[in-house]
Order: C-alpha cells, then sequence, then structure tokens
C-alpha cells in the first residue's frame, strides 16, 4: 500500500510504511491540487498517462484564456 501526505509520522500511525509514501510540499492546497504534480501523479496512474496530458492541455488553454 502506498500513501499520499505531508505528515509521514501520520502514514506510518495509519499503518503504512513511510518509505511508501509519495511526500510533498505542506503548502500544496489540498483538494485544489489537481493540477500539481500531487493531484496529477495519481490520476495518471488512474487513467493512465495520454488522458492526462490531454487533461494538462485543456487546463493550460483554459488557463491562458482567463489570463487577460
Amino acid at each position: 500500500m502506498v500513501a499520499v501526505s505531508t505528515n509521514l509520522a501520520l502514514v506510518e500511525k495509519f499503518g503504512i510504511d513511510p518509505n511508501n509514501a509519495f511526500a510533498f510540499w505542506d503548502w500544496v492546497g489540498g483538494r485544489y491540487s489537481v493540477c500539481s504534480a500531487v493531484g496529477v501523479f495519481p490520476l495518471s496512474l488512474q487513467y493512465g498517462f495520454s488522458i492526462i496530458e490531454k487533461y494538462v492541455i485543456s487546463y493550460s488553454v483554459a488557463g491562458t484564456s482567463f489570463s487577460g
């Protein structure tokens, strides 16, 4: 089993070896981080890199559309 967390002590308390955890910075914003590496990596494992590549490209296009 693996975990994605900023708190490796709680990962271990939960019963997951911290060596099997993907740690990330504490400033990454929880549920709003889907476009960061923290969010995209698990999605890519679930849906495949080709799907996520399309997602990232479309998100980039949307971001530039609203940048004024």
